[in-house]
């Protein structure tokens, strides 16, 4: 603190006057002027030790004074005097103390407003405990935790507040005060005292309370409940098991790839596909587990989903010891930021070395097919034309007629099975060969009818003709259409009974005309529908059928660009339906 100038040091001083006899009125005077300087800084309890000083010396001038017999009036004034300075500066040293403690309490309430206005609006639990454990402060929210009031919680221990947790929280508080060390994120669990039978899960943060001189004198504490996360923690766990067990159990190769196109998520089979340890596997790209050239392609396809933000299906290749295996992957985009690309790849290699090989025995099959067809049809025409020709020349004798007649259907029922087998075998390689050009619809369809009423005319069944579509002209192969007719009135007669009625008609549709055959018959088992059109399939009424009827039919419809329908009920009839698309106009 400053001192008033030159006030001190010449009470200091006064030693020297008074040994010297020199009057005290004007040092006096400059002691009581210091003293009345209320506005000016003055360090009192240096003044006060200054005038202690001079009071000694006083008191040994009196002693001396006294011991010579002289009158000591004088050195008693002096002494009164220096007294009354001493009161004045003790009392305004009384008057500085007050005013200092004044201002220590004021900021002391302010510090605790300002703590208090904390505690009650925290949300998360606080509380300040003394050396004994005992609460100083708490605030509602962890009260509320306790279930007990803020007010039952002053004064008193965490061994009678919260007696089930004391054990565990006791030596750690001592140990926070011990070391004078924060402790972070300590985890308890404790019996819920809101919900009865429940536990309830905290994250405790505590902490020492020092006074200003360093000395611990208390912990502190900061108390959440992380209850409903760790709950949310331990779902997303068991998801992410569930999840991790579903990949595993997949007959398939899963993976999820991040922007860098480094694995982040796999399933072991994915690693066995590739030929590396699962562990090798994460965090690893296409680079690392495969030759540059087969990691060019996957990923190729990774940044075409990636660039697209679309699902791509591709067959990629995996080099293994058995030689290349060919993959089904179906890769798609992740959101995110970055997005990522995720992958679902299955083993085709045994489907494809399938498909090679009913790829080789379809070509064996069309050459055997071929072979046999020009080496049969040539004697079978050979044996057709001498049995017609034979038939002609005989008129009496019915016994040999009757020989040569079933020679020659035989003979046509072998041609038109070799044209069946022909047929098929250009059908399933998707190289049957039409001829097409503008027809009328209407002249098609009676075709169809002149052709077969002999053979409807033989079996009394009626076959009459419904809606001609006069003036349409189809785009078609006339034959091959036929061909079609014949199937459909052939079965529809086959099966019908004397009396029954077969129905051909045809209607237009927006670009095609739609053509029928409706029959009175059996009609078809709802269980057979399914399989009508399968090669090598007959029902149960056709035991001499090699099958191929239907299969041909829909072939040639589907050739055109049509489509073919069945609808039957038992006991009413059946209707055979097909389209053939209008000529364009020309």
């Amino acid at each position: 603190m400053e001192r008033p100038p030159e006030v001190l040091e010449q009470i200091a001083a006064l030693a020297g006057d008074l040994a010297r006899g020199t009057s005290l009125d004007r040092t006096f005077e400059i002691a009581r002027n210091a003293l009345g300087r209320r506005g000016e800084k003055c360090d009192i309890s240096q003044l006060l030790r200054e005038l202690s000083a001079l009071r000694e010396c006083v008191m040994a001038l009196r002693d001396r004074s006294s011991a010579d017999g002289g009158d000591d009036a004088d050195v008693r004034a002096i002494h009164v005097a220096i007294d009354a300075l001493m009161a004045a500066a003790a009392e305004r040293c009384d008057q500085t103390l007050r005013s200092g403690f004044e201002r220590i309490a004021a900021e002391r309430e302010r510090v605790l407003g300002k703590l208090e206005s904390l505690l009650a609006a925290s949300p998360i639990g606080l509380a300040f405990l003394d050396r004994d454990l005992r609460y100083l402060r708490i605030n509602e929210a962890l009260a509320a935790v306790n279930g007990r009031p803020v007010a039952d919680h002053i004064g008193r221990s965490i061994l009678e507040m919260v007696p089930d947790v004391a054990p565990v929280l006791e030596p750690m508080l001592r140990d926070v005060m011990a070391r004078g060390q924060i402790v972070f994120n300590s985890e308890f669990t404790r019996p819920s005292p809101r919900q009865p039978g429940e536990l309830e899960t905290y994250l405790a943060t505590f902490f020492p309370v020092r006074a200003p001189s360093g000395e611990i004198v208390g912990v502190g504490g900061v108390v959440s409940e992380v209850t409903a996360a760790r709950q949310a923690q331990e779902d997303l766990r068991r998801v992410q098991k569930q999840m991790q067990s579903i990949l595993e159990h997949t007959p398939a190769s899963i993976w999820v790839k991040d922007h860098t196109g480094r694995i982040v998520l796999a399933n072991h089979r994915l690693a066995d596909a590739l030929g590396h340890p699962y562990e090798h596997v994460i965090g690893r790209r296409s680079e690392d587990l495969l030759p540059a050239e087969v990691a060019a392609q996957h990923n190729a396809h990774d940044a075409i989903v990636a660039g697209e933000h679309r699902a791509i299906t591709a067959e990629e290749f995996v080099p293994a010891p058995e030689g290349v295996r060919t993959f089904l992957s179906i890769k798609f985009p992740l959101p995110g930021d970055p997005p990522m690309v995720g992958g679902i790849a299955t083993d085709i290699s045994e489907r494809k070395q399938m498909e090679e090989e009913l790829r080789v025995a379809v070509q064996s099959r069309e050459r055997v097919l071929a072979a046999v067809s020009h080496d049969l049809r040539n004697p079978l025409s050979t044996i057709q034309f001498t049995s017609a020709t034979l038939l002609s020349q005989l008129s009496g004798d019915q016994r040999w007629r009757r020989q040569l007649e079933i020679i020659h259907r035989s003979c046509v029922r072998m041609e038109h099975l070799i044209t069946d087998l022909l047929d098929m075998a250009s059908i399933s390689a998707g190289r049957l060969s039409l001829h097409t050009k503008p027809e009328p619809a209407d002249e098609v369809l009676r075709e169809a009818l002149d052709l077969h009423q002999p053979l409807a005319d033989e079996k009394k069944v009626a076959l009459v003709l419904r809606g001609p579509s006069e003036g349409l002209l189809i785009e078609c192969d006339r034959q091959r259409v036929l061909q079609v007719f014949e199937n459909l009135i052939g079965n529809a007669l086959k099966f019908c009974r004397a009396g029954d009625t077969v129905t051909l008609a045809s209607e237009r549709t927006e670009d095609a005309v739609c053509f029928a055959v409706e029959d009175t018959g059996p009609g078809i088992e709802a269980e057979l529908l399914a399989r009508l059109f399968d090669p090598y399939w007959s029902g149960p009424g056709s035991p001499n059928g090699v099958g191929l009827g239907l299969y041909i039919a829909r072939g040639i419809v589907e050739r055109h660009g049509g489509r073919i329908d069945v609808r039957s009920t038992v006991g009413q009839g059946s209707r055979f339906s097909f389209s053939i698309p209008l000529a364009a106009e020309r």
